[in-house]
């Protein structure tokens, strides 16, 4: 989306608004916008080994975090 972003020139929200003015660049960008939203949410689970360690696993206290520090 970085990159999308910059090569069309604003964020989605200027985005959606130059493409319901008419402006054919932003509608073009709007498009592929959505295309990626889509190939992206197919390709996710099988990307889910990947994106496994960034999952939430419930709430960590400071002994559990910085124990190892501490000598704990």
């Amino acid at each position: 989306m970085g990159l999308g972003m910059a090569v069309a020139a604003g964020c989605p929200f200027r985005l959606i608004t130059r493409a319901s003015e008419g402006e054919m660049l932003a509608v073009t960008a709007l498009g592929g916008f959505v295309v990626g939203i889509i190939l992206f949410a197919y390709a996710l689970p099988s990307m889910a080994r990947f994106f496994e360690p960034y999952v939430y696993h419930g709430a960590n206290t400071f002994v559990q975090l910085f124990g190892n520090i501490f000598g704990k």
